[in-house]
């Protein structure tokens, strides 16, 4: 059987590292051998280590990593269905499949992510206003609970366990098989354009009125007065073979290079109010409106995949996102005060990006619901927690809530106001896993554990 030995982890945004025990197993039957063995303390999955806080960080207590688990048990060429272990990454299906027409329905902003991180936070991409989060591309999962051993769950077979994994942040079971529908596509191209608007009202006006598949809209957090929060918006649809080849462009074109590797961890003063400032001015000044020009699709969807380790900018002490959605009838409230907070905080966000939702689903802890989300990416620096707490408050004030995925200082009383179902997934949970044995360092701390 594997074993085990000391680790140093944390999320993507290496904000506040622990002491955790790993183990790598090369096969379903190395972990489910490895998670049956008598043991004292708790166990949670990890893929890829995309998610931003510590969902998948189990300080002092045990953390299977999964990203070796990559087979692909099945894929039927005419449905697009695609049965394969959680390990596997959006990369590896993209890289697989689309040249044979097929990608994948819904994606977060980053390819370095495996099938069962995308179940178990429920990622929703620039298009969920037309189709919604991940659970909606899902036809069955297999996991591995404590007390009941493996289960093979769908929406007709144990439809509560199912449902309640999805944004469950792997706390319902470890998260073994993913049944898959991809999406049929006819090119490795997006037909769409950019669009310069003045404010965050102008933003939120016409990504009401927008139509296209796919949308997203860069904010400018460092503006004030009339400028606060322009924007500039991308809009995109899978282009056709046949719009492709007028333009002369390989259908299928694969990207011609590895992403460019940060050799260094930055500074912490690289990434400040000042720098943010003048990035932002030049990238707003400078975007070209164009309307219906193909762009492949890796900077489409995947923009910071472009450089690898993209996270060391921000130094030692890392860095910590906030995202946040708030309903349709206080997002036109809720969003100018919340870039207002942080414009007045001396705080920049070198990446901040607003969607919009279309209506949730039936997952107890699914983050998305219709209206708005907005994502601050935030240097780690002293007072930071504090600053937290103040956006916390707002959020809650105005119906919103913040993502389990991208989180790193939620605390219990907020978490519960902001999930009210809660109770309902610890319900579930106490069917499968009474001891709780499956727990994470964001289980703990938001009062899952």
């Amino acid at each position: 059987m594997i074993a085990d030995h000391p680790a140093t982890l944390s999320g993507w945004g290496l904000f506040n590292p622990a002491q955790c025990r790993l183990a790598g197993p090369r096969s379903l039957l190395e972990l489910t051998d490895w998670l049956n063995a008598p043991r004292n303390g708790h166990v949670i999955a990890r893929g890829l280590g995309r998610s931003y806080g510590d969902a998948a960080v189990n300080e002092n207590h045990a953390v299977a990593d999964l990203s070796a688990l990559t087979r692909v048990i099945s894929f039927d060429a005419q449905t697009g269905v695609l049965h394969a272990e959680a390990g596997l990454s959006l990369l590896q299906i993209i890289r697989e499949y689309l040249p044979r027409g097929w990608f994948p329905p819904v994606t977060p902003g980053t390819q370095y992510v495996t099938l069962g991180g995308c179940v178990a936070a429920d990622v929703h991409g620039k298009n969920h206003h037309a189709d919604g989060s991940f659970f909606a591309f899902v036809d069955e999962l297999e996991l591995w609970t404590p007390a009941r051993g493996v289960l093979r769950c769908s929406r007709a077979s144990e439809p509560g366990l199912f449902r309640a994994s999805f944004g469950g942040m792997g706390l319902t079971g470890v998260i073994l098989t993913v049944k898959l529908r991809l999406r049929r596509v006819e090119s490795a191209w997006i037909l769409g354009g950019a669009r310069r608007l003045r404010d965050i009202h102008h933003a939120m006006d016409v990504l009401d009125a927008d139509a296209s598949p796919y949308s997203v809209a860069w904010i400018d957090c460092q503006a004030a007065g009339k400028s606060a929060g322009r924007s500039v918006l991308l809009t995109g649809q899978h282009a056709s073979a046949e719009a492709c080849r007028a333009a002369r462009k390989d259908v299928f074109e694969s990207p011609a290079r590895e992403p460019v590797g940060i050799p260094f961890t930055g500074p912490s003063w690289l990434l400040n109010k000042f720098t943010v400032t003048l990035f932002n001015t030049a990238y707003y000044s400078l975007q070209r409106e164009t309307e219906n020009g193909l762009q492949h699709f890796a900077p489409f969807f995947y923009p910071l995949d472009g450089v690898r380790d993209w996270n060391r900018l921000y130094g030692k002490r890392g860095f910590l996102q906030y995202q946040t959605v708030f309903p349709g009838e206080t997002a036109r409230a809720a969003m100018p005060g919340l870039i207002d907070r942080l414009a007045h905080s001396g705080r920049a966000s070198f990446l901040a990006v607003l969607k919009r939702f279309g209506p949730g689903n039936d997952s107890p802890l699914s983050f998305p619901f219709a209206g708005y989300t907005l994502a601050l990416d935030i240097p780690a620096a002293p007072g930071v927690e504090d600053f937290f707490r103040e956006l916390d408050d707002w959020t809650l004030r105005h119906g919103g809530r913040v993502y389990l995925a991208k989180d790193s200082l939620l605390p219990p009383q907020s978490f519960r106001a902001m999930y009210p179902r809660v109770e309902e997934f610890q319900d579930i949970r106490r069917l499968v896993d009474p001891r709780g044995m499956l727990s994470s360092s964001l289980s703990r701390r938001v009062g899952l554990g």
